[in-house]
């Protein structure tokens, strides 16, 4: 490779050699699945909220805080 004039190449295989030593293992990280798992789960909120009595709900939130 590196007895070509034109190096070019020899940059462009650096790259991708670099970029493979960044790949993780597993595509996901945590950062990017928190969101994932909000959206999915947020329009189940108001179907919760319509199961479950305010009253119940307010005093399982309060025996949580206190």
């Amino acid at each position: 490779m590196l007895a070509v004039p034109d190096f070019s190449a020899t940059t462009d295989l650096y790259q991708v050699v670099t970029n493979v030593y960044e790949m993780g293992i597993i595509p996901l990280e945590l950062k990017n699945l928190v969101p994932l798992v909000t959206a999915t789960l947020l329009p189940f909120v108001p179907v919760a909220l319509m199961a479950v009595p305010l009253d119940v709900l307010l005093a399982q939130l309060a025996k949580f805080l206190l």
